[in-house]
């Protein structure tokens, strides 16, 4: 059911980001590690490719856990310090070493919050080669002001999923003023001792309802192809999906 959920949720803001950006025409969009572009003005409306994403990636990485599979994460660092990125597109593609494309994810983000990381991570499907290097394309529909409250996430373990992964579960706090939405997206990064991203995670909340200020719902994402004895440390984000009580 949480599998089939989230694939509705990706088909509706897929559908949600082709109309914005062929009706409005307001996508920024650069390739992770190209530099030269003009400064990004916030809340600029206007396609241009001299425009910098104010959005940019902080540290990726992938491992290889099954024939075909591949466990990533990608640590997103906003540049803006008074405005939320919203409708971030994330398209993630394993290459191989003659930089041929192996397979990709794309996922979107409704928000990313002003002057924060996001810790994002996933699993991608490839084939026809070795995976050498991960790729990023970032790509954002507009901002608006920044959220000033945001839910607040503990991690309380990493258990071992023999054979699978690992299972890495915790607790969200609703710290805003007004509703978390139920299906509110969390996502998980793994670091190995030498801080390198060794893969990753994502899952929705799936609360029964939405989680009023002040309220804690417990989360779980799972990680596949690491072992807890790999993993240093997690960090994990939470897509402030908020709306009016």
């Amino acid at each position: 059911m949480a599998r089939h959920a989230r694939h509705e949720r990706r088909a509706f803001h897929a559908l949600q980001w082709l109309r914005r950006s062929s009706v409005f025409s307001i996508v920024f969009a650069a390739v992770v590690g190209t530099s030269g572009a003009a400064a990004y003005q916030p809340g600029s409306r206007v396609t241009h490719r001299g425009y910098e994403v104010p959005v940019v990636t902080a540290g990726s990485g992938f491992t290889v856990w099954r024939s075909g599979f591949a466990s990533y994460g990608v640590v997103l660092k906003s540049r803006e310090s008074r405005r939320d990125a919203r409708e971030v597109r994330i398209q993630v593609t394993l290459l191989d070493g003659h930089q041929r494309r192996l397979g990709s994810d794309v996922n979107i983000l409704t928000r990313l919050s002003a002057n924060r990381l996001f810790y994002f991570g996933g699993t991608i499907a490839f084939s026809g080669g070795r995976p050498a290097t991960l790729k990023t394309l970032i790509s954002v529909g507009w901002t608006s002001p920044r959220i000033q409250r945001l839910p607040q996430i503990t991690t309380s373990s990493v258990r071992n999923l023999p054979g699978v992964g690992v299972s890495v579960q915790g607790e969200v706090k609703n710290t805003s003023l007004t509703l978390l939405d139920r299906d509110a997206l969390i996502s998980v990064v793994a670091f190995d001792q030498r801080g390198r991203v060794r893969g990753g995670g994502s899952d929705l909340l799936l609360s029964k309802t939405s989680v009023p200020p002040g309220s804690t719902r417990r989360f779980r994402v799972f990680v596949f192809g690491l072992t807890k004895s790999s993993i240093a440390r997690v960090s994990v984000s939470i897509e402030p999906r908020l709306s009016s009580p």
